[in-house]
């Protein structure tokens, strides 16, 4: 195995994991939005003890991995590195209501 595949199978990893993280916070939220007691609101804001460590783990390693596989292509010419650059810098920067950029 290269390390070009060990890093697309890493790559690969960490995107199924960011989803199956998503997978469980969406259920939360919507328990969060019937909670109508404090207790209930705490049981639903996070419901697997490492969430947010996997949510950001995943998130690092799909970056730097997609950096490289990125250099390793000489993709940076095309459009598609631009435009997945441009979330990931404006969540670095702490902007992330997508909301407000829409309107």
């Amino acid at each position: 195995m290269t390390f070009y595949s060990l890093v697309l199978f890493v790559h690969v990893t960490a995107v199924l994991g960011l989803c199956a993280a998503l997978s469980f916070e969406a259920p939360s939220l919507f328990h969060l939005r019937r909670a109508s007691t404090l207790t209930d609101a705490s049981r639903s804001i996070e419901p697997v003890a490492g969430l947010p460590f996997l949510t950001s783990g995943s998130s690092l390693v799909i970056f730097f991995s997609g950096v490289y596989l990125a250099i390793r292509m000489s993709a940076f010419e095309a459009a598609w590195p631009k435009v997945t650059m441009g979330p990931c810098a404006d969540r670095a920067a702490g902007r992330t209501d997508w909301q407000a950029h829409a309107r």
